[in-house]
């Protein structure tokens, strides 16, 4: 008796973090260890890499289907996952390129 529930819980449609209500729809911030050719306006898909185990968010380029650049710092970063995860698409557009530096605005849908 007592101790924790062991019962796993369910996960109700439209409730809690990732559920779609609070998943970003629009930010912006600059690519972490962008890969070279990145040119503005560039169309990048926003996936989850499990491969090194602890999930990363990553930017694919819609063209060449490569991996150019993860998001890393990104405030509720942990909320971006649980979206990606739980089916909320995301793509993100170059907005500006300056030698190493890559800003983005990613947007939902």
């Amino acid at each position: 008796m007592g101790g924790a529930d062991s019962k796993p819980k369910k996960k109700v449609p439209g409730a809690g973090p990732g559920s779609g209500r609070d998943c970003p729809t629009r930010f912006t911030t600059i690519v972490t260890g962008p890969a070279e050719g990145i040119t503005k306006g560039a169309w990048l898909d926003v996936r989850i890499d499990r491969s090194s185990g602890q999930p990363r968010v990553v930017l694919i380029d819609e063209v060449t289907n490569a991996t150019v650049g993860s998001l890393a710092g990104v405030p509720n970063l942990a909320i971006l996952i649980r979206c990606l995860e739980d089916g909320v698409t995301y793509r993100a557009i170059v907005d500006h390129v300056d030698g190493g530096r890559i800003d983005i605005t990613v947007l939902q849908g």
